[in-house]
């Protein structure tokens, strides 16, 4: 099985999840498909690279990461790595590049560590596979950028069970589980309020006749609700003050 990649842009940040082996054969694969997306996002200034599920790498996966480094350097930017394992991190170790890399335990600290914002747009966008395993890794990422707000923990909670329920439409009822389907989501957020938008791969369904339990909430939630493509892709408003 090759190396799996998924793709998420979060401001200035390009963020790339890694999963699989990263060694020789996935090296030049791998490598292009990251370089043409930084080629293509001319604002960004950080490449992230989310390895919480690389298995194995060896000297080519090293070399890898040290080409995007420079890449990134010489534009200006810098190149992040994230969640690394073990054996990974002793690998950089061995060949003392422990120090050359910046690094985070998780995501949630990386967002965290660029401290609060007082009025500034928070926007981005991820994709996931149709699978319920990344619904709440989509939440937390939400809620972590709600919070640097300074919310309160009842929005926040709301927020929470907003954007759960809205993905798991997608993927349930929506892409019905199809593994080679994804889902996509959109936010934009200031201290007021949040726009987003989730868009999956499905036929879409008739909204003006059909509300199960998962719709109700969403209504009952968001300040405003509004479909389209058919009913594949909802888009919600919640105002915040």
């Amino acid at each position: 099985m090759g190396m799996k990649l998924r793709e998420e842009k979060m401001e200035d940040k390009l963020v790339f999840y890694l999963d699989g082996e990263l060694v020789a054969k996935e090296k030049v694969s791998v490598l292009s498909a990251i370089i043409e997306a930084v080629e293509r996002e001319k604002d960004i200034s950080s490449l992230v690279l989310e390895m919480s599920r690389v298995s194995y790498l060896d000297s080519s996966g090293l070399g890898m990461l040290l080409n995007l480094k420079e890449r990134m350097e010489k534009r200006g930017g810098e190149l992040i790595l994230v969640g690394l394992s073990e054996y990974a991190k002793k690998l950089l170790s061995l060949t003392h590049l422990d120090k050359a890399f910046k690094q985070f335990e998780a995501m949630d600290d990386l967002l965290m560590s660029s401290g609060p914002v007082s009025d500034e747009i928070q926007e981005g966008k991820m994709e996931i596979p149709s699978d319920l395993e990344y619904v709440q890794e989509v939440s937390r990422r939400i809620i972590s950028i709600l919070q640097k707000y300074k919310l309160p923990e009842t929005i926040l909670m709301d927020m929470r069970l907003l954007v759960e329920e809205m993905v798991i439409n997608g993927i349930r009822h929506g892409n019905k589980f199809a593994s080679e389907n994804f889902v996509l989501i959109e936010y934009r957020a200031t201290p007021a309020s949040i726009e987003l938008t989730v868009r999956d791969e499905g036929e879409g369904f008739d909204y003006n006749n059909v509300e199960g339990k998962g719709l109700k909430l969403i209504k009952s939630i968001a300040d405003e609700v509004e479909f389209s493509r058919g009913g594949s892709q909802i888009r919600i408003v919640k105002q915040f003050r």
